[in-house]
């Protein structure tokens, strides 16, 4: 599927989201089609191709994520990508995250304990050596790669009331906890 302008995504991404229930996981945390299995697979090989194209050991771990739409998250060490923060020139891991839902995937610089440093700075956008490469293995595995731009997008969607009065996003609806 080639999905060309923000609005052909937002598209996608509403088609995606079924309307939950109060108290059931279903539509809310995963599709009813989920098959976790066949995902974890996938997942894994993600993180070998991932392995090969940074360099470096990475690991997928298990997925789902508890209470989330995430099905997990492969952090890219910084010392391998080429993301950095402009000014202080800060190397940045990079987060490559997948979801229960059609086979959505998205990569964003992190900031996180394990590299402390990058605390004190405003994450950078992925380099585009960096997205490239994680471009080309989700391409690989016939992952959706989900634009930034469109993730930081405000939740329009169905589900609304999962988040209160909060406005959020695109991004939390399908990478993050609920």
């Amino acid at each position: 599927m080639v999905v060309r302008d923000e609005s052909e995504w937002l598209a996608v991404l509403r088609a995606l989201d079924v309307p939950g229930e109060p108290g059931q996981a279903a539509n809310l945390e995963y599709p009813q089609d989920f098959d976790r299995a066949a995902i974890q697979l996938r997942f894994e090989q993600l993180a070998a191709l991932l392995s090969d194209a940074f360099g470096c050991p990475l690991a997928a771990g298990m997925g789902p994520c508890q209470d989330a739409s995430c099905f997990g998250d492969i952090r890219i060490p910084p010392e391998f990508t080429v993301t950095r923060a402009k000014r202080s020139r800060i190397r940045f891991p990079v987060i490559v995250a997948v979801s229960n839902f059609g086979n959505l995937a998205a990569c964003w610089a992190g900031q996180d304990a394990i590299s402390p440093e990058t605390l004190t700075s405003a994450a950078p956008p992925v380099h585009p050596e960096d997205r490239n490469r994680v471009e080309q293995a989700l391409n690989e595995l016939g992952y959706l790669f989900v634009p930034a731009e469109v993730l930081e997008t405000r939740y329009d969607g169905p589900n609304q009331w999962v988040f209160g009065d909060r406005d959020e996003s695109w991004l939390v609806r399908y990478f993050s906890s609920l």
